[in-house]
């Protein structure tokens, strides 16, 4: 019986680390949440392991001021673990390893499809795999997390929402790949 008690608590102690992170951050800016339970927990088999090269994609939708300061910030957050290139028009070379970090920025809406006061950011990986079955490639997302601010929000939430985001991306990087320097295009 002692067994099983230290095995349930071995296994929900990251669990109760990560509340714990939440629950500051929480104190500290009300008005931002990380999703807890989008935070990827991998003891083995951590699907960032040997991903040496990223193109890093912004949405579209972004104005140029914004665009900009998220730009500054993800080569100051992805520059402290690997290298950043600012991609230049027409060139994909960052595209060959099939790797790319997405960020998405989104409203949030019910199941009614109003729009609910939340702005939804996701950071995600995606890599090129080839299905065993059919032979057929495809492009599933392998790691990804959200973090939701109440609208209307500031830049400063905005950027810290990003910041956050990408430190937990770093984090689980490194968790795998401690000592490698990944290469992120930025388009």
């Amino acid at each position: 019986m002692k067994n099983y008690i230290f095995l349930i608590l071995f296994l929900i102690q990251p669990y109760i680390l990560h509340a714990e992170e939440t629950l500051e951050s929480l104190q500290k800016n009300p008005g931002l949440y990380l999703n807890c339970q989008d935070v990827p927990i991998f003891y083995q088999g951590n699907p960032l392991e040997g991903l040496m090269s990223f193109a890093v994609l912004l949405p579209a939708s972004l104005r140029d001021l914004e665009a900009k300061k998220i730009q500054t910030l993800i080569t100051k957050e992805l520059g402290s673990v690997g290298h950043v290139i600012q991609a230049k028009i027409g060139d994909v070379s960052g595209f060959g390893f099939g790797n790319r970090l997405y960020l998405q920025i989104g409203s949030v809406r019910d199941w009614s499809g109003k729009e609910l006061p939340l702005m939804r950011m996701t950071l995600s990986v995606e890599t090129s795999v080839i299905l065993q079955s059919s032979h057929q490639t495809s492009s599933p997302r392998v790691w990804s997390i959200n973090a939701f601010i109440k609208t209307p929000y500031s830049e400063e939430e905005q950027s810290e929402a990003m910041q956050k985001l990408l430190q937990e991306f770093v984090k689980n990087y490194l968790f795998v790949n401690t000592g490698q320097k990944p290469t992120f295009y930025l388009y």
